[in-house]
């Protein structure tokens, strides 16, 4: 007999509101499923009769979500239930097999306690957790439908020397006991540097550890840290390290008995089919939007506190008119300059949601547009003053095979770790990186002569092989190489901006032609 329970397992702490609104009597199944996004899938499935007979033949199923780590489950208080991909996906695949189940709360204070239970069959389903070797053994794993890695965060004032997980060995290193790191970590460091945290709702605690210095470092999953950094205002806080051979694939894990592994493969046959593209493009969050949604929050914290101090000003006024205070002018100077701080605070917010405008989200270098309006501008002075300017056009090599061997999440940290390379080498106040378009990234180097761009443009290809990001397609020893275009305006020539444009293209055309992983370059 299957136990009539599925745990929806996210790591994180378990959101008050979601404590009050779900309480001990269960989660209404109307407020969860009716709005999740209904996925589509590529190709209908189609049961089998006897298919249909079993799953008749279970009990009514009590699903039970647990924790807060968008973008996989989060808790909507406008909604009273929860959302995120794995809830889109599990109700897209329950509709579409008319399973019978109702929601309810779970006491599991811990990770080894979920698993644990999933073990001892107390529950049926955990959702999501992520494949390891070392857990194969433990029961029956599901399709994967959602990739992630686990990042090495530390202060801001870490000593820069601490660049790789090696180098915390001798430091305090926090992690969540049971996580599917946890292995990796007791192989790479010694037991004494590591310290783990078994209750689930610490995740916010360990924040709180590293924060006041009783951590050197914190393991957690690097989508989870990215939104609580906003969420938390955690900004003291930052990435040093992405764990890229310890990729996660999270699916759903059940108990290892026959029933379940009848569920493993109806599940499987719609995992393998589902398109959850929907799902991501509403839940993962870009980094623009994670700021837009961090200065909403701002500015009603700011609203707030303007009625307090209306508020408080009137009740200023009473006690003034009440004991004839002679220090009521004192009091309204300062307020007033906290008012302008606030304004200027605000000020400050609209600045950074402007400069967003200029900025491609992912890399944080200049956008498309940001560089057109650059590059006029820059080539009229260029010509009004007799000076060179050069464009660097820059596209990665076999970047397509990045994305199919190794997932888009690591082309994305791919494309940022060239993006800093490149803000690294051209380091002049008037020079600008840009984001060309999908790999390609392009340099605006005004006063520059074509010799010049050619010796920066080599030293940027030869960082960018340095570097050793991983690329199996890459016939120079596996590694991401870049392949230039360079085109100069000399003083006199005719040429615009277009021009400029597509003569860097053809060049970039011609190291591509040759044999990739070169510098072109021409004068016009």
């Amino acid at each position: 007999m299957i136990i009539q329970s599925i745990v929806l397992f996210v790591l994180g702490p378990l959101n008050a509101a979601a404590q009050t609104a779900a309480g001990s009597t269960g989660i209404d199944i109307d407020a969860t499923c009716n709005n999740a996004i209904n996925l589509p899938f590529k190709r209908p499935i189609v049961l089998s009769e006897d298919d249909k007979k079993r799953l008749r033949e279970l009990p009514k199923l009590k699903v039970t979500i647990v924790g807060n780590a968008p973008p996989l489950s989060f808790f909507n208080p406008d909604t009273q239930g929860y959302q995120g991909i794995a809830i889109d996906v599990f109700c897209s695949i329950a509709r579409a097999i008319d399973l019978d189940f109702q929601f309810q709360t779970a006491e599991v204070d811990s990770l080894a306690q979920a698993i644990d239970d999933v073990q001892n069959k107390k529950v049926d389903l955990f959702l999501p957790l992520s494949h390891t070797p070392w857990r194969a053994d433990l029961g029956h794993f599901t399709e994967p439908y959602y990739q992630s890695l686990y990042a090495v965060i530390t202060r801001r004032d870490t000593p820069t020397t601490l660049t790789n997980l090696a180098d915390f060995a001798d430091r305090r290193v926090g992690y969540i006991e049971k996580s599917a790191i946890e292995r990796y970590l007791k192989e790479t460091l010694p037991p004494e540097a590591l310290h783990p945290f078994k209750h689930i709702e610490q995740a916010q605690t360990m924040y709180g550890a590293l924060q006041k210095g009783d951590l050197d470092a914190l393991i957690v999953n690097k989508n989870f840290f990215r939104e609580a950094r906003y969420q938390h205002d955690l900004f003291d806080l930052e990435r040093r390290q992405i764990l890229y051979n310890e990729p996660r694939n999270y699916g759903f894990y059940l108990p290892a008995t026959l029933e379940h592994a009848f569920l493993t493969e109806l599940f499987d046959r719609h995992l393998l089919q589902i398109d959850t593209a929907p799902s991501y493009e509403h839940h993962e969050l870009s980094e623009q939007h994670l700021i837009e949604r961090y200065l909403v929050r701002i500015r009603e914290a700011e609203i707030l506190k303007m009625s307090s101090l209306l508020i408080g000003l009137v009740t200023l006024f009473l006690f003034w008119a009440w004991y004839r205070s002679r220090n009521f002018s004192r009091v309204l100077a300062e307020n007033q300059v906290q008012i302008e701080q606030q304004r200027q605070a605000l000020q400050e917010a609209n600045s950074k949601l402007e400069k967003l405008s200029l900025t491609d989200s992912l890399t944080d270098v200049a956008n498309r547009r940001h560089f057109d309006q650059t590059l006029d501008r820059e080539l009229r002075r260029a010509k009004r003053f007799g000076k060179h300017l050069s464009l660097l056009l820059l596209d990665l090599d076999h970047f397509k095979a990045v994305n199919d061997l190794y997932g888009h999440v690591t082309g994305d940290d791919y494309l940022r770790q060239v993006a800093d390379i490149l803000k690294n080498r051209c380091q002049r106040s008037h020079d600008l990186v840009a984001r060309f378009g999908g790999e390609e990234f392009i340099c605006l180097l005004p006063g520059t002569t074509m010799e010049q761009a050619f010796r920066l443009a080599e030293e940027i290809r030869h960082d960018i092989i340095q570097a050793g990001l991983p690329n199996r397609k890459s016939p120079l020893m596996s590694t991401l190489t870049t392949s230039c275009g360079i085109a100069t305006y000399t003083p006199g020539s005719e040429a615009n901006s277009d021009q400029l444009i597509l003569a860097a293209d053809a060049q970039l055309y011609k190291a591509k032609n040759s044999g990739r992983n070169q510098t072109q370059s021409t004068m016009l």
